[in-house]
């Protein structure tokens, strides 16, 4: 069986976690996570510069991949091997 999991935040995501770890998965299921960093919808005129919102995209996809590994590893801990 494959599963889906979307990760918004921490909260709603360690919560998930929580409700994986305790639940009974089919041998061989496999967990998958996903967490979408919305787009910036800045104004052209905003004063940001291209350097300026390519800094702040990379952060923000930093954040998700490093929200992801943070559930990743406590889904790790509660479930089987």
């Amino acid at each position: 069986m494959k599963i889906l999991i979307a990760i918004e935040d921490k909260i709603f995501g360690e919560a998930i976690a929580q409700f994986v770890g305790k639940s009974n998965w089919l041998e061989n299921s496999k967990l998958n996570l996903i967490h979408v960093t919305e787009p910036l919808h800045l104004d052209p005129l905003s004063g940001y510069s291209s350097e300026q919102l390519s800094a702040l995209h990379d952060l923000r996809h930093r954040e998700g991949k490093a929200l992801l590994a943070s559930i990743g590893t406590q889904l790790s801990t509660l479930l089987p091997s």
